[in-house]
């Protein structure tokens, strides 16, 4: 099976909310991109990808497993999302609200954002151990000729973990957070204005408790 290279990880019918529409057929219509202080007009095909973004390296593994699972995921939601918007979040199912609550929290899981901030907290993790066991057993022989802080700088400058590691900890996450999506309330904001602005790490978590007892805190 070819191999899909463009990947996004922002679905193409999310985008396509934003877009401004035009009278004109031949001409796409395209959305505000702002990056690095610069705002550009792109189409939604040419927005929010990268290229083999979610494809596994694994010999024996389909690489497009990740990049259909997603799509499958978008082609379910879909519906949903355009009955919510235009009918409302009541008009919906139990199993609908599942298939909209599942595709929230692959949203949240599957950016590149998402992806540093798991290489950075999975890189400590490694990290951290090897350093105790540095600790412990004292510095491996191959390393003999350096200093334990030489050590432990090549290890920072160095570090790198699979992609496919990364793409599990997504993945994992996923699954792990829909229960959060699942069981909170919801609701639907309407703007007047005639723009609204996303962004390429479009769903959070905010933990109000926590956030309430820091305001408290610092106030």
């Amino acid at each position: 099976m070819a191999e899909k290279k463009k990947q996004h990880y922002i679905p193409q019918f999310y985008l396509k909310k934003f877009v401004q529409k035009t009278d004109n057929p031949k001409i796409e219509p395209s959305l505000w991109v702002h990056k690095n202080g610069v705002s550009k007009k792109k189409s939604p095909s040419n927005t929010g990808f990268e290229s083999y973004f979610y494809a596994i390296d694994g010999e024996d593994l389909d690489k497009n497993h990740v990049e259909d699972l997603l799509s499958t995921i978008e082609s379910d939601t879909k519906p949903v999302l355009d009955r919510m918007l235009s009918l409302g979040i009541h008009s919906i199912t139990e199993h609908e609200r599942y298939i909209f609550a599942r595709f929230l929290s692959f949203m949240f899981s599957r950016t590149p954002k998402m992806r540093e901030l798991n290489n950075i907290a999975l890189s400590r993790v490694i990290k951290d151990y090897a350093f105790q066991k540095m600790n412990r057993d004292g510095i491996p022989l191959r390393f003999k000729n350096l200093s334990k802080d030489s050590v432990i700088e090549l290890l920072n400058e160095h570090w790198t973990l699979p992609k496919d590691a990364l793409i599990g900890m997504g993945l994992y996450g996923s699954v792990n957070n829909l229960p959060e999506f699942n069981d909170r309330n919801w609701c639907l904001f309407h703007t007047n204005d005639s723009h609204f602005i996303t962004s390429d790490h479009p769903v959070v978590l905010i933990n109000m408790l926590i956030t309430i007892k820091r305001f408290q805190v610092l106030s």
